[in-house]
């Protein structure tokens, strides 16, 4: 046993926790092992023994870097796999993080109930072994106000909204949770991070918008979206207020001093049209709803940004970290991307880089022919300079060679991942023959071209031979994704 199994089956005991979740959210990630790779889907609208909406994480068994994923040895993971009682609305599995905490080589998988308490939250650590599995009996618990997480544990603060896993510059690992719906000195819905060391030993780190000199306000969300940028944590608030402009949004990123955690060191708060950062910070833009690390790079999404007469076409920033560079500002059609900025495509609403040194856009709204809301992604190529538009490509059900159909409200694209030279995409709202809204995700290879091989694509749902599990309506398999850091 690991000394972090060893330190979770103790949390566990302590703590004592019950974990499940709010909101709609499923997610898959993708697992980095070694040389090989797996992936897990979270199915947190799934119904366990006749518990509504339990939850569960369906893993898929490593393969080697490059290759199909195989659902042969696949195996859902539940709340009562990892000795937790069933919750009615738990929704465990929303959201799904994946990376090396403690440092010995194996990759932990941790997992968000948001709504578990009434919405108060808890998050779930399963640690990674030597032949690339998890151990489902030492999972442990993190709970606000138990251990060593702090603070008041209240319905609705959504604690494992979100979840970063990230390293400090001694190598050593570090695990960001929000929890967007707590309320800070009668402030609803500010908004707090919670970050700890890597091996849960220890206390946390409090981060909220007053401890960066902002000015926290109702239902600003503070943590709703997260990610790791080198040894840096970013903070994405989508619905910050700015100037008078409603849901406008906002990032931050907490640099951290030599060998400690994220916020010990500067922060960095980026608007758009300040600080070099382009573009106009405008009411409903969500600025920061998405968020992807390309080093030196940070890939900020905003889905709700109107494009001349296409209210909430979507674009997205990419700002430098790292050695000054200009900053870019993309959207469908500019630059020669391919198609067209229009009405409610969401371009921006989710994004992922890969290590191949391409981003992948999420498109969800996206309308393909006669089918609204069909959905896409849009695979941009990336260079020393930033993005290049030169080669992208755009992927919808309708490609040739991808499976599937580009049905109604679909929304292809709502989600993506990418670990290495795989890339999943999800489509939450697919229906499968009368089961509306079930869900599905594929599973893409990126060409040695800079795109992704879509004759080489996978469709997985929860029917798909050797999956165990059966899809139903309103699972939404596939309506988050979570890639490997």
């Amino acid at each position: 046993m690991s000394a972090l199994a060893k330190r979770l089956r103790t949390s566990a005991v302590v703590v004592g926790l019950v974990g499940s979740l709010v909101g709609g959210a499923w997610s898959v990630t993708a697992h980095g092992l070694d040389a090989s790779t797996s992936a897990s889907v979270g199915v947190p609208g799934e119904d366990v023994n006749e518990v509504f909406d339990a939850g569960a994480v369906q893993w898929f068994p490593p393969t080697e870097a490059g290759e199909p994923l195989s659902g042969i040895g696949s195996w859902p993971i539940t709340l009562a796999s990892i000795r937790r009682p069933l919750q009615a609305g738990a929704r465990f599995g929303a959201t799904v993080a994946q990376g090396d905490l403690d440092g010995d080589g194996f990759a932990e998988l941790v997992i968000g109930a948001p709504g578990a308490y009434d919405g108060a939250g808890a998050v779930y650590v399963l640690p990674g072994g030597p032949d690339g599995g998890l151990d489902y009996f030492e999972a442990g618990g993190l709970l606000q106000g138990r251990g060593l997480i702090s603070g008041g544990r209240e319905p609705g603060d959504a604690f494992g909204a979100a979840i970063a896993i990230g390293t400090r510059s001694n190598g050593e690992g570090w695990l960001a949770i929000s929890a967007p719906g707590e309320d800070l000195g009668g402030i609803e819905d500010a908004g707090l991070v919670h970050v700890v060391d890597g091996t849960l030993t220890g206390g946390d780190v409090l981060i909220s918008q007053r401890s960066l000199g902002l000015a926290s306000e109702p239902h600003d969300r503070f943590g709703t979206t997260l990610a790791s940028a080198g040894t840096a944590l970013v903070v994405g608030t989508p619905l910050e207020d700015v100037a008078g402009s409603i849901d406008a949004g906002i990032v931050s990123v907490l640099a951290a001093a030599s060998g400690d955690l994220p916020g010990s060191g500067a922060t960095r708060n980026l608007l758009p049209g300040s600080a070099g950062t382009p573009g106009i910070s405008e009411a409903g833009d969500h600025f920061g709803a998405a968020l992807a690390w390309l080093d030196p790079t940070l890939v900020i999404g905003a889905p709700g940004e109107d494009v001349g007469s296409a209210a909430d076409a979507g674009a997205i920033v990419v700002v430098s970290l790292g050695a000054p560079a200009p900053a870019q500002h993309w959207w469908q059609g500019v630059g020669g991307l391919e198609g067209s900025a229009e009405t409610g495509d969401g371009f921006g609403a989710s994004l992922s880089a890969g290590a191949d040194a391409f981003v992948v856009v999420g498109v969800p709204g996206e309308d393909v022919g006669a089918a609204a809301d069909s959905g896409a992604v849009q695979v941009i190529r990336a260079s020393a300079s930033g993005l290049v538009a030169a080669g992208n490509q755009f992927v919808t059900q309708a490609s040739t060679g991808v499976e599937g159909d580009s049905e109604t409200g679909d929304r292809f694209g709502h989600a993506v991942s990418t670990h290495g030279e795989r890339v999943l995409v999800g489509a939450p709202f697919e229906d499968l023959g009368p089961r509306a809204d079930a869900g599905a995700i594929w599973v893409f290879i990126a060409a040695p071209s800079g795109g992704l091989d879509l004759a080489g694509d996978q469709l997985f749902t929860q029917d798909s031979s050797d999956v165990r599990g059966i899809a139903e309506t309103g699972d939404q398999f596939g309506a988050a994704t979570s890639g490997d850091r």
